[in-house]
């Protein structure tokens, strides 16, 4: 199961990552989804104004309330500790995505990967 997600995303990925997106495949884009999958992965909700602009697209109240309803479904996947923890030990930078609520847990996470990564690094 999780290497069909794995493959999706990558599928997914290599579409947006095209200069040539043709208007009609963003208009089809399922908004919730993408929003949902931006979370997951701890992009921040500022990709959504990425994702206008190379699609061409205005902005549109229904389509940006359906992004940020992904995002929020999305945080609860990615704000808790076992993903601060390996975002920490992978000494990538602490990122802005998780909410006040889910904030806690996802920075104990970090802070202990973190300690782990850099004791892993000491000689």
């Amino acid at each position: 199961m999780r290497t069909n997600f794995l493959l999706f995303l990558l599928c997914l990925l290599a579409s947006c990552s095209s200069t040539s997106l043709r208007e009609e495949d963003c208009l089809q884009r399922d908004w919730t989804l993408q929003g949902k999958i931006d979370a997951q992965k701890g992009l921040s909700k500022d990709m959504y104004s990425t994702y206008l602009r190379v699609c061409g697209l205005k902005p549109q109240e229904t389509r940006r309330e359906m992004y940020t309803s992904g995002y929020r479904e999305g945080q609860k996947y990615y704000c808790n500790y076992q993903s601060g923890f390996l975002v920490g030990e992978s000494g990538r930078e602490f990122p802005t995505v998780c909410p006040k609520d889910l904030y806690p847990n996802y920075r104990k996470g970090f802070l202990f990967g973190q300690k782990k990564g850099l004791s892993k690094k000491a000689p």
